[in-house]
């Protein structure tokens, strides 16, 4: 009888997804706070900031992400996610912090959707499984409520590879079908081109070899060259945003640094990273933060729960059949390719795994399922069961843990963008040096800034400052939060006076000395 009711929740019933989403939910409201400073704050307040200042349909395509001086547009993806959390926060009136967690949660639960198709797909009735492994798996639970463009890049990718697979098992496809891929994919490689390259590349490949193989034998190929052509019009409109977003950013002396020309080797990193056993040490570990986020000091349970993870995946796989191994192998392939392309990527930034992780924690999933479903008695479907649920309720406290060190009730300078933000006039910018471009300040602030970008050389930082004291815009606020002295171009633009020190920064107080300071400056250690 115990046997019956654990191996129960296998079946896909419609029950058991409002019980599996509303786990899911409790989960990620731990990570609720008043900041998005708690992993990763720059990526979260770059998009955040955007957000913020995205006010009308033109800025759809020409909006303003203002840390890098006048005209303040360096746009890299298309905001499609900026656009509707700015929606819901003027709809609703809540914070556009909690705007933004709400709308990435909920793109992710969209997920669920295309997941649970291909699953089917492949053939899987129990997709109760995968989908529990997926809504608990820290790396989820935490970076779907983050202020981020993941999850809603994720779901489009999703949705391309299912309605894909979908063309590719029919004998012929209309126009309505290739609408969908054409819309699916070409929103998700505009969303985030790195999140689908990777499957993009993968059906490319088939389409390739089918097409070829049907010409060679002078077989019907129009569906494949219908395919083809589909593949051709995403990359075209890929290409063709990349380049309208190169000629905005190029408006700017910083912005211009951030081509994709010029990003080349910060996205993919050099050849020799493929073949260094140290970034694969950090891939690895990376994959592993996965499930198991843990700081050093845990090293030794991190190991553990590792090892424990890799046996029970030994164990489904060796008892499952053949075709549920292959599609396992396929899958577990499908997650390295990320790693092959965009190596420099994956290794500095954890949450670039949510863009692979799913076929990782699928192809977990599958190999459960196969060994449930080779089981040849109740007792094996028991043993498989019940390493599931062990296996969930491990994930399920490693998200607590995880949300309960990433703390999103503090942040280092609140008290200076307080001060910023009750102190100076609303429509005025800020010039910072010391923080790199990453947008904090100037997003709690409330504040445009010009921020000397890490890597900049003096004369890109000289055109900078001369754009913006030739500017119409009203600097009120200089921030430089690592040197002992100012920057020594600002110091010859702006006669820097009494100084005050807050979070560590000191405020220097001007004269005003032209139509460009109205206020004073904020300058620090």
């Amino acid at each position: 009888m115990f046997g019956v009711l654990l191996s129960a929740h296998w079946k896909s019933s419609r029950l058991i997804y409002p019980v599996l989403i509303l786990i899911y939910l409790l989960l990620a409201a731990q990570g609720f706070g008043p900041y998005i400073t708690d992993d990763h704050p720059f990526r979260q307040t770059q998009t955040a900031i955007s957000t913020a200042y995205f006010s009308n349909i033109r800025d759809f395509f020409y909006y303003t992400t203002p840390i890098l001086g006048p005209p303040w547009t360096i746009p890299f993806e298309l905001p499609v996610y900026q656009s509707i959390v700015k929606v819901v926060a003027w709809a609703s009136g809540l914070p556009l912090e909690t705007c933004g967690r709400l709308v990435g949660m909920g793109f992710f639960l969209l997920c669920l959707w295309p997941a649970g198709r291909l699953m089917t797909q492949l053939g899987v009735q129990h997709k109760a499984v995968a989908v529990s492994l997926l809504l608990f798996t820290p790396l989820y639970t935490f970076w779907s409520r983050s202020f981020m463009i993941e999850t809603t890049a994720l779901f489009f990718s999703l949705l391309y590879l299912s309605l894909f697979i979908d063309l590719y098992r029919k004998d012929s496809i209309g126009v309505g079908d290739t609408t969908r891929l054409l819309a699916a994919g070409s929103l998700a490689a505009l969303i985030k081109v790195t999140t689908l390259a990777p499957l993009f590349l993968a059906t490319g490949l088939v389409v390739t070899i089918r097409l070829a193989y049907a010409a060679a034998r002078h077989r019907e190929y129009r569906k494949w060259l219908v395919l083809g052509l589909s593949h051709a019009v995403i990359l075209l409109v890929t290409l063709a945003w990349i380049r309208h977003a190169d000629s905005l950013k190029t408006l700017s002396p910083l912005g211009s640094l951030l081509t994709s020309a010029n990003l080349h080797d910060w996205n993919y990193g050099p050849l020799t990273q493929r073949v260094d056993p140290q970034i694969w040490f950090r891939l690895i570990n990376n994959s592993l933060d996965m499930f198991f986020p843990f700081p050093r000091e845990y090293i030794l349970l991190k190991l553990a729960l590792s090892t424990f993870l890799l046996s029970v995946t030994i164990y489904a796989f060796a008892k499952s059949g053949m075709q549920r191994r292959l599609q396992a192998l396929a899958m577990g392939c499908l997650f390295l390719l990320p790693f092959l392309i965009f190596t420099n990527l994956h290794r500095v930034h954890n949450y670039y795994q949510v863009s692979n992780g799913w076929l990782f924690i699928l192809a977990i999933a599958v190999t459960l399922i196969g060994a449930y479903e080779n089981a040849e008695s109740l007792r094996q479907r028991t043993m498989v069961a019940t390493l599931h649920l062990i296996l969930l309720a491990t994930l399920i406290c490693c998200s607590l843990w995880y949300f309960h060190f990433k703390n999103t009730s503090f942040f280092q300078y609140a008290e200076l963008a307080d001060t910023i933000r009750r102190e100076t006039p609303a429509d005025s910018a800020l010039i910072i040096t010391g923080l790199d471009w990453s947008p904090e300040v100037p997003f709690y602030a409330q504040r445009r800034a010009l921020m000397r970008m890490e890597g900049a050389d003096s004369r890109a930082w000289e055109h900078a400052l001369e754009d913006l004291h030739s500017s119409s815009v009203k600097v009120s606020a200089y921030i430089a939060c690592t040197h002992s002295l100012p920057d020594a171009a600002v110091i010859r633009r702006f006669s820097l006076g009494k100084k005050e020190s807050i979070d560590g920064c000191f405020l220097y107080r001007i004269n005003v000395l032209d139509r460009s300071i109205k206020s004073y400056v904020i300058g620090s250690r």
